[in-house]
């Protein structure tokens, strides 16, 4: 089965607003986890993935909010990272509404937690780094 992801401080932002929205995003593909494992309906898996997805977007946006609002100057790069996880995300989705179980999926969402989690680190930390930079 997919590990869980387990928010600490070194993913941290230092952005309270992402912050919630990640340790957020967290708990919710940790349900989603947990329903793969108690091996819930595929109604109740394309739901609660779908529902992930949404949320995701809509942090996706925020973030990339924050980034225009503070001249991030890379943007365009975080932003197509973006694009390259919600493409990875819909795949997902498109093997759950196939009928795909957990273990045939497992593979899949273990990767694009591993791109999550290095999403956060390698590109999310840059923004508290830049806004940093503006604070000494």
């Amino acid at each position: 089965m997919p590990k869980k992801i387990d928010w600490n401080e070194k993913l941290s932002t230092e952005i309270l607003s992402l912050d919630e929205q990640h340790v957020a995003l967290f708990q919710l593909f940790n349900e989603f986890i947990d329903a793969m494992e108690t091996g819930s309906s595929q109604t109740v898996l394309v739901e609660q993935y779908t529902h992930i997805i949404s949320e995701t977007l809509k942090h996706f946006a925020y973030e990339e909010q924050i980034m225009k609002n503070i001249g991030f100057p890379e943007y365009s790069a975080h932003k197509e990272h973006h694009e390259i996880l919600r493409q990875d995300a819909d795949l997902i989705l498109t093997d759950l509404q196939d009928g795909k179980d957990g273990a045939e999926l497992s593979p899949s969402v273990n990767f694009l937690r591993a791109l999550i989690v290095k999403h956060m680190i390698e590109k999310d930390l840059k923004i508290r780094d830049y806004i940093k930079q503006g604070t000494l």
